[in-house]
């Protein structure tokens, strides 16, 4: 992580296996202020870190070697993350063509069992998380 106008790192995230070697990701931040940063992983995963203050980035701190979150249940390099501020839903998508939904809230509206029977019909032979 890089502020704008310092050309000095201000923090790396790490975790063990953790990797992005294998194709180009696309992270984001998340959460009610921004205060984490996710990525997709060629490991399947997806990981989430909390964004040190200030103050801790200055000091020494200036990585973060473990991920507070890790959300598993690809089948495949996770490319590509995103997150809604509004719904906190976050999505995550890579080589298995396949978009996971995350959310923090208990939620039917994702369920197959809540498609109209046409759209459920369509998707019958896909993969649901």
């Amino acid at each position: 992580l890089y502020r704008v106008f310092e050309p000095t790192l201000s923090c790396q995230f790490l975790h063990e296996g953790y990797a992005n070697a294998c194709t180009m990701k696309s992270g984001c931040f998340a959460g009610e202020n921004d205060e984490y940063v996710v990525s997709g992983s060629d490991d399947f995963n997806v990981y989430a870190w909390k964004v040190p203050d200030r103050e801790a980035r200055v000091s020494s701190l200036r990585s973060q070697p473990t991920a507070d979150l890790v959300l598993s249940g690809h089948r495949s390099i996770v490319n590509q993350v995103r997150f809604h501020p509004h719904t906190m839903v976050l999505l995550s998508a890579g080589i298995e063509k396949i978009i996971k939904m995350w959310s923090p809230f208990e939620s039917d509206c994702f369920k197959v069992d809540s498609l109209a029977p046409r759209q459920r019909r369509r998707n019958d032979n896909r993969d649901h998380a």
